[in-house]
Formats: C-alpha cells, structure tokens, sequence
C-alpha cells in the first residue's frame, strides 16, 4: 500500500533511502568523504523532521502487508504551482542494462 508516512516512520524511511542510495554511490565511486552530501551519507532522522515540520512535505511510503517500509519519496510544493520531488527510492534489488547509462531499482509486491 503507497501512503502518507507517520512521524514514528521517518526513521525506518531513512533506513530505506540510504539503503537504496547507497548502490549508486558504490556503483560511482562515491564515498562520505568525497561526496557528503550526496543523499547516502546526507539524509538522517533530524533532516526528514525539518522537511516534515517546517517545509510541510508530502512523504509518502510504500508499506507491504506486514507494515514494512520498502520505498519512499516526498513532494515539495512550489509557490509557482510546481512540485520537487525528492528521495525516490525502491529497496529490493537493482539490475544493469547495457542500453540504459544507470542502474534500474525494482520494488516488488506479491498479488
């Protein structure tokens, strides 16, 4: 189920977007300490709550049936009527195509 995160999810949400984060920077060679603020070593609990409290994001997260937390992003409105969207992540598994200069992640739901 895609909904709306609670508060008390923001720290299992970070667990899944440095999860996800974390193949890229491998996959590019990025480190905490050549690319700190790449989202992998940047994103933590206390950043997630400002953005919840003070920029009044849209967090929303992809729960499976047993409640666990498997993907996540969040919107920020715009004055201008536009939206940011920010922290898009799946965290099952990743996949390399030859046609494609990136690495696919995949979410999976059981029907």
């Amino acid at each position: 189920m895609i909904k709306e995160i609670d508060r008390n999810d923001i720290p299992e949400c970070v667990t899944v977007i440095k999860d996800s984060f974390i193949t890229v920077a491998d996959e590019l060679g990025f480190t905490a300490e050549n690319a700190p603020g790449f989202t992998a070593f940047s994103i933590s609990a206390d950043r997630l709550y400002y953005q919840l409290d003070n920029e009044h994001r849209i967090m929303t997260a992809y729960y499976l049936d047993d409640g666990k937390i498997v993907g996540y992003y969040s919107l920020l409105m715009q004055e201008d009527g536009q939206c940011e969207l920010n922290n898009l992540c799946v965290h099952t598994g990743t996949k390399k195509f030859d046609f494609f200069p990136f690495t696919c992640g995949y979410m999976e739901k059981d029907l």
